[in-house]
């Protein structure tokens, strides 16, 4: 016969059974929010490393936009008073006062140490000193500049000429390799070690060039003053070719006006003349003075005989009453085609010109006619 515990001690135990489940379930649930909680806070650090690594980046960003719109504003700044000096250039027509403008916009503008700027001279083909912003260490130096004269074609002796001529900016960065060349004693003057050079260009013609450096502080050249002095440097040889073509203009007013007195004179002096000599005489005086020759000869046509004869002459090595009476023919001679044609003619070389006849070497005519 089996025997049953008490009804009481079953319900002990099933109770104890039931607490026993509890507190497992309620230890996994709190062990499962534990991880929730840990995942959570995982992604949470996630997160705000992630807004923290953003947060960053807008910060790079906004100083590289600060950065570029200061880098911005200082350009148009630049480029603004790059246009001011640029208009007060155009509204001058005076060379030297231009050439002043022009270095005091390189060194105060553009902040340059030193601007030197070398002309060509049309006459002697040659790049001559135009304006310098800092005289030579020495007097004799500055002399030595002031005379300076380097050759259009010379190009074989300076390099940076043919450069030049086709308009191209050099940034030279070792100057004492210019020293040992004929023309290197300039660069050696003026001890250029690293300089810009920018030629004064309208179209093809080369009307100088730009050289600036920055000796003194010895701070390199950016890209940015490299092209505001290159975009000013346009601008410069723009006022200068202005400036040179008012002055041609006016010169060649002032020489008309001049021609124009001075043949009113001759009328004048002429029709108060009362002998023929004198009437010659101030032919010879005024053909001198108005051609800038320093010798005169004047020939009459005498067309019975078709000839020419000297009736008066100054400034010839033979004496004057030894040309006068002279005979020319009418046929061959140079002044014949110009009493046949009745046409100014220019002779650049007599002895090749085919109307010239072989004068006796005494006569020394065949220099003059």
């Amino acid at each position: 016969m089996i025997r049953r515990p008490p009804r009481s001690t079953q319900s002990r135990s099933s109770a104890a059974s039931d607490v026993y489940k509890r507190q497992g379930w309620f230890w996994h649930r709190q062990l499962a929010l534990r991880a929730i909680m840990t995942e959570w806070e995982a992604d949470l650090l996630e997160q705000s490393q992630q807004a923290r690594a953003r947060s960053n980046e807008l910060q790079a960003v906004s100083a590289a936009l600060q950065k570029a719109n200061a880098a911005l504003q200082r350009q148009v700044e630049n480029l603004t008073a790059v246009r001011d000096v640029t208009l007060v250039m155009g509204a001058t027509l005076d060379r030297r006062a231009l050439l002043d403008n022009a270095v005091g916009a390189i060194t105060f503008l553009l902040n340059f140490d030193r601007a030197i700027i070398l002309l060509v001279d049309a006459e002697r083909q040659a790049l001559v000193l135009g304006a310098s912003s800092h005289p030579a260490q020495s007097a004799e130096d500055q002399f030595r500049l002031e005379q300076l004269e380097i050759p259009l074609a010379a190009e074989t002796d300076l390099r940076l000429l043919s450069t030049w001529k086709t308009g191209q900016t050099v940034l030279v960065e070792d100057g004492q390799a210019l020293y040992s060349g004929r023309y290197g004693w300039v660069f050696g003057l003026l001890n250029l070690q690293t300089f810009l050079s920018v030629p004064l260009c309208v179209g093809n013609t080369l009307l100088g060039v730009i050289l600036a450096d920055n000796n003194f502080t010895g701070l390199p050249i950016s890209d940015e003053a490299r092209n505001l002095l290159s975009a000013l440097a346009a601008n410069i040889a723009i006022a200068l070719e202005n400036a040179r073509l008012y002055h041609m203009t006016d010169e060649a007013l002032n020489r008309h006006v001049a021609e124009l007195n001075m043949m009113r004179q001759i009328d004048r002096e002429l029709n108060d003349a009362l002998s023929l000599d004198r009437v010659l005489n101030l032919t010879i005086d005024w053909a001198l003075r108005l051609t800038g020759a320093h010798a005169s000869l004047l020939a009459m046509v005498e067309p019975e005989v078709r000839e020419l004869r000297v009736v008066a002459a100054y400034g010839f090595d033979i004496p004057d009453e030894k040309l006068i009476g002279t005979r020319l023919p009418f046929d061959q001679s140079i002044a014949g085609r110009v009493a046949r044609s009745a046409e100014s003619v220019i002779v650049q070389d007599v002895k090749r010109d085919p109307d010239h006849i072989a004068w006796s070497k005494q006569t020394c005519l065949d220099q003059a006619i």
